[in-house]
Order: C-alpha cells, then sequence, then structure tokens
C-alpha cells in the first residue's frame, strides 16, 4: 500500500498535503520540495484508524486553516496550524453533531475570513472569523494559584494573576516585574500559564531572591513567598505575546503598577490597602497575634515568615 497523499495546498512557504503512512491513518504533512522532506505536522486523530482526515482551506500567512475530524466525537470543524508546534481546534461549531459543521469555501475579505459551515437546525449558514489582538481583560492581585481572588490587603503580595482572552502564548520571559523605587528588574519571578473556560490565565509568583521576603517553609516552588516592601510594576512584553490559533501578536507591551490607582504595592501590616499600618490595621494584627493556621483568627497576610 501507497500513502495516497492527495489535496495538496500552498501554504506559508511550504505545500501541505494529506496522507496515510500505516500508522496514525490520514493526516496533515508538509513538504518544501526535496526528496525526503515531508513530514508529518499533527497527528490530530489517533483512536480512529481513518486519521483526522484533513482538508487544506486557506492560508492566513501565518496559519493554514483546515477542516479536520479530531474532536472527542469526531466531527469535521476547523482547525489552524503554524505548521510547527502550534496545531489547535479553532472552534467547535457544531458540537452535538457526529458529522461537525464541515466547514468549506474559505474567503477573506477586509480582513475578515468568511465560510459557510454547518449549524444543527438551520442547516449550512454563513460564519465570520477575524483576527483577535490577545489582549489582558484583567488583573488581580490575591488569591491561591488557581484561584485568583481581589484583595485589598496589602500585608502580603504572593499573587498576581492576568487574564487573556482566548487562548494566548504567554511565555515566561514575557513577563517581567519591577521594583519601581529602585527601578530594578526581579530575577526569581515564577510564571505558570493555563487556558481554562474559554481564557488564558498567566500566575505570577515569586521564588527567593532580591525584593522576595521568604515565607515558603513548606517549598511549594515560592507559591507563598511575598514580595518585599515597595511599589511594583508589572510588564507584558508584547513582542513575545501572540495567538497560537491566528497568529496574531500582541498589539503593544501592558503594564500594570504604572499608575497610583493600580494599587500594586507592598506594605508590611497594610491589611486594607490603604497605604498606612494604621489603629484598625493594629486591632486586626491584635485578633491573630499568637494564633496559628488552625486558627479561625490566623490572618495569614499577617504572617511575616509564613
Amino acid at each position: 500500500a501507497n500513502s495516497s497523499p492527495r489535496d495538496f495546498f500552498p501554504a506559508l512557504g511550504d505545500v501541505y498535503f494529506s496522507a496515510n503512512d500505516g500508522t496514525p491513518g490520514r493526516e496533515l504533512y508538509k513538504t518544501d520540495g526535496p526528496a525526503n522532506s515531508a513530514a508529518i505536522v499533527s497527528d490530530i486523530n489517533t483512536t480512529d484508524i481513518d486519521g483526522s482526515e484533513p482538508v487544506p482551506l486557506f492560508d492566513t500567512g501565518k496559519r493554514l486553516l483546515f477542516s479536520a475530524s479530531g474532536t472527542f466525537n469526531d466531527d469535521r470543524e476547523l482547525w489552524s496550524t503554524d505548521g510547527l508546534t502550534n496545531t489547535l481546534l479553532v472552534e467547535d461549531l457544531y458540537p452535538p453533531e457526529v458529522f461537525g459543521s464541515d466547514p468549506q469555501e474559505l474567503i477573506e475579505i477586509n480582513g475578515k475570513i468568511y465560510f459557510s459551515a454547518e449549524n444543527g437546525p438551520f442547516g449550512r449558514e454563513l460564519f465570520v472569523m477575524e483576527e483577535v489582538t490577545p489582549t489582558v481583560m484583567e488583573v488581580t492581585v490575591g488569591g491561591v494559584p488557581g484561584s485568583s481572588l481581589e484583595d485589598v490587603s496589602r500585608s502580603t503580595v504572593s499573587l498576581v494573576t492576568l487574564v487573556f482572552e482566548g487562548n494566548v502564548d504567554v511565555p515566561s520571559s514575557a513577563i517581567e516585574v519591577i521594583n519601581r523605587d529602585t527601578n530594578t528588574a526581579l530575577t526569581s519571578v515564577v510564571v505558570n500559564t493555563r487556558f481554562e473556560n474559554g481564557n488564558t490565565y498567566v500566575e505570577v509568583t515569586f521564588a527567593p531572591g532580591p525584593f522576595v521576603v521568604q515565607r515558603d517553609v513548606a517549598g511549594t516552588t515560592g507559591q507563598l513567598n511575598s514580595l518585599a516592601d515597595g511599589h511594583y510594576q508589572l510588564n507584558v512584553l508584547s513582542a513575545q505575546v501572540s495567538s497560537p490559533v491566528s497568529g496574531a501578536d500582541m498589539a503593544s507591551d501592558y503594564q500594570f503598577g504604572e499608575v497610583a490607582t493600580d494599587n500594586f504595592f507592598r506594605h508590611y501590616g497594610d491589611s486594607d490597602g490603604d497605604r498606612d499600618v494604621d489603629g484598625q490595621d493594629y486591632g486586626r494584627f491584635g485578633l491573630a497575634f499568637l494564633t496559628t493556621d488552625e486558627s479561625p483568627e490566623y490572618n495569614e497576610d499577617l504572617d511575616f515568615d509564613g
């Protein structure tokens, strides 16, 4: 048997096609022309002997858009690839149907991509897709990793969470934290990213280092350490941030802490974030004095060394 290559499509400087090498079923391949240069792009469907049976559809200049059968019920939906490490489902437009939305006839008009697709009881309809630039929707200071929660206290600052709209690639090197009092970049910033409920969450914690108070006595990779007293700024370097689906880059750098109203500072003992340690803070400290983390009166924000 041979691989039966077909559906040849020039895109991103290479030629893409579908083929079956007898192992993963029919999947997406690419070649730049010379002998023995063909390589599989992604094994999308590993459970079906027929593979994902991809059909290349459109070259955006940054991504190849193609249809493939690769969701949990093997229905045919729209996928995107950069030909390297990013091959992702764009959207499951018709989740309940085994056959999927079967997108076809992609065309670009004024920066938007139009195509036809099945939409359940309404049959085949016209859809539109446009490139979305990665954008920071929200920043919170407080909570615990996996569950951010805005905290007015600035007695301890151990977690900053950024929320990006959609699926966004944010490498650790794209995040920097600056001590504004000394204009010095922190060298022990820890960045963890997860995609959840349609958004990308970037959690910033702090390993031991300059401008960090070590509170992580249990050794949980810096997740309890706090920034030292001072004023801070978090920068997102846009040149390193992009959408893995569309390839769109972030439009401009993002700063948090550049203005006073961002309240990105740490002042030990300031349990209500009003930039001082006063009688109200002292009263809260009195309630927590000599308590342990097993006591209901214990206040983690006032536990200097964790």
